[in-house]
């Protein structure tokens, strides 16, 4: 991670982290941390071009918050993952497996898509639509 003078997370960098923590939490998220998602500050930004972004925390023990599927507009999957320290998020976390550099538009749990693809109708705007 490269630091970065501290900015506002972005629309598209909110949604990744909204979606991931009510489709794909690994424990349970406060209610009250979704609504302090959009007032996050980026300090750091991964170099690879993956769009992986640390926010301004607390120092601690990070731990993941949450671990999902993410799928971008040409259908391509992302692994994405949101951690935490001490309850507020820490990082969002895209493993980018083909290089594109994009932010997922929609997130699922690891079982919905597992559903999703054992079902021959996949599609990945479907995920879009429920939430």
């Amino acid at each position: 991670m490269k630091t970065i003078v501290p900015r506002a997370i972005t629309a598209e960098e909110a949604a990744v982290v909204k979606q991931a923590l009510l489709r794909a939490a690994q424990t349970p998220v406060p209610a009250d941390t979704i609504q302090f998602i959009d007032s996050l500050r980026v300090t750091a930004e991964c170099e690879c071009g993956c769009r992986s972004v640390e926010f301004e925390c607390s120092e601690g023990l990070e731990n993941r918050w949450a671990d999902g599927v993410g799928y971008l507009q040409t259908g391509e999957r992302v692994d994405v993952l949101v951690w935490e320290r001490n309850g507020h998020v820490s990082s969002l976390e895209i493993v980018d497996h083909l290089g594109a550099g994009k932010l997922p538009v929609s997130v699922c749990s690891w079982e919905e898509a597992g559903k999703m693809l054992s079902n021959s109708s996949f599609d990945p705007d479907a995920t879009r639509r429920s939430t």
